[in-house]
């Protein structure tokens, strides 16, 4: 069975939505959140939430018995990744659908776009607004990195202009 989430408005199999369990197995679902808009909005509710995750995990660890049942968990996972040959692109694309709320589909057709600024397909990152959060588009590497110098508050980029119109008529050193 699918569902669609009541925020992000992705349709997803049932699977990935949280429900709460009361009594006898009575299923509630959790405000019709997929697990990571689900994720985001306890974030956005509870400020310290990742604070105290990091703390609680913290203390779990220490516990001898818990680090080894971490290890354990990880030495397994590492050695299925090392056998799964889609491992890689998966785990891409499973962040990507974290971090930006891009289904395969969209990240696709952002990326044949190439790169929105000098037309490059080479080293692709999803561009986006770290104010508001929203995806804009793809920028290759060069370009996303000068955008980050752009986008710098403080009037960087007009101070960076003057330097070269400063400069630009002083010739070459000698």
């Amino acid at each position: 069975m699918h569902m669609q989430c009541g925020r992000c408005g992705t349709t997803e199999p049932e699977r990935f939505y949280l429900y709460t369990y009361k009594g006898a197995n009575i299923r509630k679902l959790l405000k019709g959140f997929c697990k990571p808009c689900y994720d985001k909005d306890l974030k956005e509710r509870n400020p310290g939430y990742r604070k105290r995750q990091t703390e609680n995990h913290r203390k779990w660890l220490a516990n001898p018995e818990n680090r080894e049942r971490a290890r354990a968990s990880e030495r397994k996972r590492s050695a299925k990744r090392k056998l799964d040959p889609n491992y890689k692109e998966q785990s891409k694309l499973y962040r990507i659908k974290q971090e930006y709320g891009l289904t395969p589909e969209q990240y696709d057709t952002l990326i044949a776009a190439g790169c929105a600024i000098c037309g490059s397909f080479d080293r692709l990152h999803v561009d986006h607004c770290h104010d508001k959060g929203h995806v804009r588009a793809a920028l290759c590497h060069s370009c996303n990195i000068g955008l980050g110098f752009v986008e710098r508050p403080n009037g960087w980029l007009e101070r960076a202009l003057e330097y070269l119109r400063r400069t630009s008529d002083a010739g070459a050193h000698g």
